[in-house]
Parts: C-alpha cells; structure tokens; sequence
C-alpha cells in the first residue's frame, strides 16, 4: 500500500516536471522567434544604452538571460 502511494507521488512528480519543460521549451521559442524580429531594434537599444553610459550592464543582462535560455532548452532536449 505503502509503495503504491509512492508510486502515485513519483507519477504526479514526473508528470509536473514534463509539464514545466514544456512550459519553459514554449517560453524559449517564444523568447527566441520575439529576438530575431527584434534583433535591429535591441541593438538600436544598445547602441543608446552604451550612450548612456549603460553598454556594459544592458549586454551582461541580455547575455545572462540568452544563456539561462540556451541553457534551459539543453536541458529540456536532454530529458526522456
């Protein structure tokens, strides 16, 4: 009885991890296909950042966030 509970939690468990790496496969190729239209107008955004005085910290952010992203679809592609 005992291990059919278990059994019931691990499914439920696998179940919710399969539904968040999809969730989060859908974010990034929504994130991907939004940057590659946005491309000129992000560098536009950067080039004015770095007027500003903000290069440095507007590049670290976008490249932190595209590397969290590449990341996570690694990760996605690599679970059964």
């Amino acid at each position: 009885n005992e291990e059919l509970g278990f059994q019931k939690i691990m499914v439920r468990t696998l179940r919710s991890i399969n539904k968040l790496l999809e969730i989060a496969l859908l974010v990034y190729i929504f994130a991907f296909s939004l940057l590659k239209k946005m491309g000129p107008l992000l560098a536009m955004l950067l080039e004015l950042g770095g007027k500003l005085g903000l290069k440095g910290k507007s590049e670290d952010t976008i490249g932190r966030t595209l590397k969290g992203l590449s990341l996570l679809f690694i990760q996605c592609a690599r679970s059964p």
